[in-house]
């Protein structure tokens, strides 16, 4: 089973992308914020992250 990191503030759209994704046999972790984000995509180890940027602090 792939792994997918889902980062992303607006937890609606979260939960929607984590339902679809998890239909289609993939394992999710759902952060809400870009701190924790990178933080769960240094240290796990994911086939995939997806990011909302605006999630993402200090973003160029």
């Amino acid at each position: 089973m792939h792994k997918v990191l889902l980062i992303d503030d607006d937890l609606g759209l979260s939960a929607l992308l984590k339902k679809y994704l998890k239909g289609d046999g993939f394992q999710v972790d759902a952060v809400h914020d870009g701190e924790t984000g990178v933080s769960r995509a240094l240290d796990g180890d994911y086939a995939i992250v997806v990011l909302d940027v605006m999630s993402c602090p200090n973003r160029v």
